[in-house]
């Protein structure tokens, strides 16, 4: 008996927008890494249960409003 399986590799682009707002006071270094733990944990909430995903966050935009 053959049994024939498939699986597929996929690059799907997302953007996420509003990830946080941090106070004057917050190093840009630290707002980087938490803006980027936050985009990590919303695109993780997309992918179902029992998926492997891996997540390269590319093209982080800060933006400092006086």
């Amino acid at each position: 008996m053959t049994i024939t399986t498939a699986s597929a590799k996929i690059l799907i682009e997302i953007t996420l927008q509003n990830l946080g707002s941090w106070g004057p006071d917050c190093k840009l270094s630290q707002v980087h890494d938490q803006a980027t733990q936050a985009a990590k944990l919303r695109a993780h909430e997309l992918i179902p249960p029992g998926s492997h995903a891996k997540f390269n966050i590319s093209d982080l935009t800060l933006q400092v409003k006086k």
